[in-house]
């Protein structure tokens, strides 16, 4: 998981301890194995149905995003840059 092997950069950059790491990674590993093998379970046969029903929530996320990122660039460019007319 790419997660993980982001995680361990900056746990070697604080130097955490191994063994700290070591455990936080597999509580954390294990919550989302738990999360996606539950999601998993419940849904079953109906996958078909919640891809159609995700892919909407995808499409709504990213869009919110893209509204969220581009007040933030608003901000920073009338911070620094003056109004914009």
């Amino acid at each position: 998981m790419v997660r993980s092997t982001i995680t361990s950069l900056p746990a070697g950059i604080i130097k955490m301890p191994f063994l700290k790491y070591t455990l936080f990674t597999v509580a954390g590993m294990s919550v989302w194995t738990v999360f996606w093998l539950s999601i998993g379970y419940f849904v079953g046969e109906a996958w078909h149905q919640i891809k159609t029903v995700g892919t909407i929530v995808l499409i709504v996320v990213l869009l919110a995003i893209i509204y969220y990122l581009k007040i933030v660039a608003q901000r920073y460019i009338e911070k620094h840059l003056g109004k914009i007319e």
